[in-house]
């Protein structure tokens, strides 16, 4: 009898003292820092705030296992600076269903995470210019702002959202194994999907489409691949933008590419339906390359089937 009490005694106290990783509902304040375990409900509303240090309104560094759900939360920041969410060396987070998030100079900023799941939200009308030459060998710390920005990210799912009228979609510097499926990524006036240094990625079923700048030409694209390899990226909408796809290697040309186009409709560009430069072992099949300056335009470029 004494022993079970005893047990019983334990047993409540690791009850009190283990994290419930039941729903926490939380309103939304600058400089919110999350716990590993937690599941967070965002306050239904309408919100307008400054991320005033410029390091995300939500911030979840060095944690893991975390799901943040702003369901009917709609979001403005200020001046298109700082982020709604800033995540930094954490595993396993997921964020999903923002009725919006805008006036961010990226909505999530991630860098050094793996597995992240951003799925079902609506980033748009973040930071937008229109005129200007894109400089596309920039990096991270000069990317144009927009939607979504992985840095050194893996194995990640990013599926189910709206991203436009700004910049970038979806921006990727030195990432692997990242999955970009049924998003709507078009009229932004940078790229749909941006891709420096990034490998081993799927991008399918993609709307990227109207990707173009005031200013012409400008290095614009649906999709940019900047010495990106083993890539898979096919079934997307791709039309209407500055170039469909666009591949460059320049004087990294002696890395392999070997990424596959299958099945994209990269018509109505007013410059490259599809442009790769210095690249090597790339496979193009079935692709819709109609009614633009250039079907394929594949300067000093070699290995192509």
């Amino acid at each position: 009898m004494k022993n079970s009490i005893v047990l019983l005694i334990i047993t409540i106290a690791l009850a009190i003292t283990i994290p419930s990783m039941s729903q926490t509902n939380i309103d939304l304040v600058d400089n919110t820092e999350i716990q590993s375990g937690a599941n967070i409900k965002i306050n239904p509303g309408n919100y307008q705030i400054q991320d005033l240090n410029n390091n995300g309104i939500i911030r979840i560094v060095d944690r893991d296992d975390v799901t943040i759900d702003g369901a009917d939360v709609n979001v403005t920041g200020m001046d298109t600076t700082g982020y709604l969410i800033y995540i930094e060396n954490s595993t396993n987070v997921t964020i999903k269903n923002f009725n919006s998030a805008s006036a961010f100079y990226y909505a999530i900023r991630a860098k050094n995470c793996s597995g992240l799941t951003i799925e079902d939200n609506n980033f748009s009308y973040n930071q937008k210019d229109t005129v200007g030459w894109i400089f596309i060998w920039s990096g991270v710390n000069e990317a144009l702002g927009g939607g979504v920005l992985l840095d050194h990210c893996s194995d990640a799912e990013l599926m189910g959202n709206t991203m436009v009228q700004q910049n970038d979609g979806i921006a990727m510097y030195s990432c692997m194994d990242i999955r970009v499926h049924d998003n709507i990524l078009n009229w932004n006036c940078g790229f749909g999907v941006r891709m420096n240094f990034t490998d081993a990625c799927n991008i399918h079923n993609n709307d990227c489409s109207h990707v173009n700048r005031i200013t012409d030409p400008s290095d614009c694209a649906a999709i940019l691949l900047i010495v990106s390899n083993n890539n898979t990226v096919e079934y997307n909408d791709l039309t209407y933008s500055g170039d469909g796809i666009f591949l460059g290697q320049y004087e990294h040309s002696d890395i392999p590419n070997n990424n596959y186009f299958a099945h994209n409709n990269c018509s109505y560009s007013p410059h490259n339906a599809i442009e790769a430069t210095f690249a090597d072992g790339n496979v193009f099949v079935d692709n819709a390359c109609n009614y633009s300056h250039y079907g394929l335009w594949l300067g000093y470029s070699f290995n192509n089937l």
